[in-house]
């Protein structure tokens, strides 16, 4: 059992060091670009906001993590998004309930923000993409649940909303 589970940390060490080299290499050219323009705040931002995108992704001992910490690494994409670029990006927050605490799967919110960038074109007219996400606290009789729904403005595929609801670990009092 042991050493599956060792096979099993090894594998996902190895598949979180393919993350995305296309990505940190936008990245490192948007770094390059600051640099010969001799923008030293602008870059030191942008290594900032790739660091803390890297040291969360390589955390392999967590599944779940709160979900304040999944909502503060999205913040932080949409930064690094919105530096590498240019292009103009507004995201919005809406959360209601006492939902930081509350554990989720790693990147639940990110991968759908994440497809906006990819895929949400710009309507006619607008230049700027928008994303909203949402996430409340839901109390049913089965127990506390989180609704989270992630929309965009883009004309791109044709379901441009995520939206999913994860009972709360909490119990009812």
């Amino acid at each position: 059992y042991e050493g599956e589970l060792e096979v099993q940390k090894a594998t996902m060490q190895y598949l979180q060091l393919q993350l995305k080299p296309h990505f940190y290499l936008n990245g490192l050219k948007t770094l390059n670009m600051l640099a010969m323009e001799g923008d030293a705040q602008k870059a030191q931002d942008l290594i900032m906001h790739l660091s803390y995108h890297l040291r969360y992704l390589l955390q392999v001992n967590r599944a779940l993590v709160p979900l304040s910490s999944e909502i503060d690494y999205t913040k932080n994409y949409g930064e690094i998004q919105a530096k590498m670029y240019g292009r103009g990006i507004t995201m919005t927050w809406d959360i209601r309930g006492e939902v930081g605490d509350i554990p989720v799967p790693t990147l639940c919110i990110q991968t759908f923000v994440e497809n906006s960038f990819k895929y949400a074109m710009p309507q006619a007219g607008r230049s700027g993409l928008e994303i909203a996400i949402r996430i409340y606290e839901l109390e049913t009789q089965d127990g506390k649940f989180i609704d989270i729904t992630v929309r965009d403005n883009g004309v791109g595929i044709r379901c441009r909303f995520w939206r999913t609801s994860m009972r709360s670990p909490r119990r009812r009092a």
